[in-house]
C-alpha cells in the first residue's frame, strides 16, 4: 500500500517538475506561461517540493534556483527516492526478481542523474523528470503483468489510486484559483491548460474539442470521466471496486468504505454538472476550489479508514480489549 503511494507521489512530483522545467528552460517565458508557472508553483508547494515562502510570487530565475535546490542532494525529491527504495527493500520477498531489479537499478541510475542535474541546469532536471515518468510506467506495467491478482497487488494499486485522487483534486483546485479571475473570468484559461497537462489529458482533449479551452469540457475530462485513467472519477471508481472486493472476502466486512468511495464519485459528478449547467461556466468553475479541497480531505479520510481497518497492528475488537473482556465474563459465568 505505501509502496504504491510513494511510487505515485514520485510520479506526481516528476510531472510537476517536467511542466515547470519546460517553461523555465525557454529564454523569455510569455505572460501566459508565467501565469501557468504561478499555478505550478502552488502545486509544487502542495507537493512539498517548494516551501510556501519560495512558492509565492517567484520570478523565472528564482523559481529555477528553488527547483534545483529541491531536486538536489538532501532535498525533498531525493527523500522520495529514498522512501521508494526503502519500501521496495522491505518487500523484497513479495516482489518478482524483474520488479525488484527494475526498481533498485533504475532508482540508482536516476539518483545519479539527479545529483548531476544541478550542474546541467533546469533542462537536465526536465530530462530526469522524464526518466522518473518512464520508471513509473515500467513499474506499473510490471505490476499489471507480473503480480498475481490478490491482496498484495490490490493494495499496491489502491495506494496509487488514493494518492493520485488526492493529487488531482489538489492540482485542479489550484488551477482554478487564479488571481483576478473573479473580475476577469478569462484568466482561468492558463490554469485549465495546466490541469490538462498534469493529468496527461492534452491529446484526448484536443481530439474531442479541437483545442478550444473551456471550463466544462476540461473539468469533465479531468474530474468526471470514468474512462480517463488520469482523471479523478476513474481513481474513485477503481478504489470502490477494490474495496468491494476486499470486503467481499472479509470475515467482518465494512461496506461503509466502498459506499464512501461511491459517494465521493457522485460528488465529483455533481461538481462538473454545476459548471456545465451554469450560465457562466468560468464563474461556476471558480467556485469549485473549496469543494475540491473538501473532497481531497475526504479521500484522505477514506485512506485512513482503510489503513485503520487493514493495517492496524491488532484487530479493532482486540485493540479495544472487547474479546478479552468477553472471555473473562464467560469464564466467570
Amino acid at each position: 500500500y505505501w509502496l504504491g503511494r510513494y511510487l505515485e507521489r514520485l510520479e506526481g512530483s516528476a510531472r510537476l517538475l517536467r511542466s515547470a522545467a519546460g517553461r523555465l528552460a525557454r529564454p523569455s517565458p510569455t505572460a501566459r506561461e508565467m501565469a501557468e508557472l504561478d499555478t505550478l508553483a502552488r502545486c509544487l508547494v502542495r507537493a512539498e517540493l517548494l516551501s510556501a515562502e519560495a512558492g509565492h510570487g517567484l520570478g523565472a530565475a528564482a523559481m529555477t534556483e528553488a527547483l534545483l535546490r529541491a531536486a538536489g542532494e538532501g532535498g525533498p525529491l531525493a527523500a522520495q527516492f529514498g522512501q521508494v527504495g526503502r519500501l521496495a527493500g522491505l518487500l523484497r520477498d513479495r516482489l518478482t526478481g524483474e520488479m525488484q531489479a527494475t526498481i533498485s537499478t533504475t532508482l540508482r541510475g536516476l539518483g545519479n542523474r539527479l545529483r548531476g542535474a544541478g550542474a546541467g541546469g533546469v533542462g537536465r532536471l526536465g530530462a530526469v523528470a522524464d526518466g522518473i515518468l518512464g520508471f513509473s510506467a515500467t513499474v506499473a506495467g510490471l505490476a499489471a503483468e507480473n503480480m498475481v491478482r490478490g491482496g498484495g497487488r490490490l493494495f499496491l494499486d489502491f495506494g496509487r489510486r488514493m494518492e493520485r485522487a488526492q493529487s488531482i483534486a489538489a492540482w485542479v483546485a489550484r488551477a482554478l484559483d487564479q488571481p483576478g479571475a473573479a473580475a476577469q473570468p478569462g484568466r482561468i484559461e492558463p490554469g485549465l491548460r495546466v490541469a490538462l497537462e498534469l493529468c496527461d489529458s492534452v491529446i484526448t482533449y484536443r481530439s474531442r474539442y479541437l483545442g478550444l479551452i473551456q471550463p466544462a469540457p476540461v473539468l469533465d475530462l479531468v474530474l468526471a470521466d470514468e474512462g480517463n485513467p488520469r482523471g479523478l472519477a476513474f481513481q474513485l471508481a477503481a478504489a470502490g471496486d477494490m474495496l468491494a472486493e476486499l470486503e467481499a472476502a472479509d470475515d467482518e466486512p465494512m461496506p461503509a468504505l466502498a459506499g464512501e468511495a461511491e459517494r465521493l464519485g457522485q460528488e465529483v459528478q455533481a461538481m462538473v454538472r454545476s459548471v456545465a449547467e451554469a450560465p457562466g461556466q468560468a464563474e461556476a468553475a471558480l467556485a469549485l476550489p473549496p469543494r475540491l479541497a473538501a473532497l481531497e480531505g475526504a479521500v484522505a479520510a477514506l485512506s485512513n479508514g482503510v489503513s485503520g481497518r487493514y493495517f492496524a497492528l491488532l484487530p479493532l475488537a482486540r485493540s479495544l480489549g472487547l474479546e478479552s473482556r468477553d472471555a473473562v465474563r464467560a469464564g466467570v459465568a
